[in-house]
C-alpha cells in the first residue's frame, strides 16, 4: 500500500479549477439570473471565488475517497474509487444547492432545469457538475 502524494492532489486541484471554471462560466448566463444584476466587481470575483470552492471540494472528495478505501481507490482511479466520488458529490451536490437555495444566494432563469427537494427547487446542473467533475478530475490526474 502506498500513500496518495500531494502532488497528485494538486494536479487534481489544477484539473478541477479548469473544468469548474469553464462549467461556471458556460452556465452562468443561460441558467442563471444574477449576471444581469451583478455590478462589475462581482462578475469579477464570483465565479473565480465559486471554482475554486469547487476545487478545493474536489479535492476534498478525494481525499475522503482515498481515506475511505484505500489510496489505490484514486490513483489511479478504481470503478470503486469512482463510484465513491459519484455518490459523495452527487450527496454533496445536492446538499450544497439546497443550501444556496434555502438562503436565496441565486435565482434561476427558466431554462435551468430543477427538481424539487423539500420546499426548494434546486437547479439540476449544478448538482451534475458536483458529481461529474470531481470524478474527471481524479481521472484525469491519475
Amino acid at each position: 500500500m502506498f500513500e496518495v502524494s500531494s502532488v497528485f492532489y494538486l494536479h487534481v486541484a489544477l484539473w478541477a479549477v479548469g473544468l469548474h471554471g469553464v462549467w461556471e462560466y458556460a452556465q452562468v448566463i443561460p441558467l442563471y439570473r444574477c449576471w444581469g444584476r451583478w455590478t462589475r466587481w462581482q462578475r469579477i470575483w464570483v465565479l473565480p471565488a465559486a471554482t475554486l470552492g469547487d476545487a478545493v471540494a474536489t479535492v476534498a472528495f478525494a481525499a475522503g475517497t482515498a481515506a475511505l478505501l484505500g489510496p489505490e481507490s484514486v490513483q489511479p482511479l478504481t470503478m470503486a474509487g469512482a463510484a465513491t466520488l459519484l455518490g459523495v458529490g452527487l450527496a454533496a451536490g445536492l446538499v450544497f444547492e439546497t443550501v444556496a437555495r434555502a438562503l436565496d444566494l441565486w435565482h434561476y432563469e427558466d431554462s435551468m432545469p430543477t427538481l424539487r427537494i423539500g420546499r426548494y427547487h434546486v437547479g439540476v446542473a449544478p448538482i451534475l457538475q458536483m458529481t461529474i467533475l470531481p470524478v474527471l478530475s481524479v481521472w484525469v490526474a491519475g
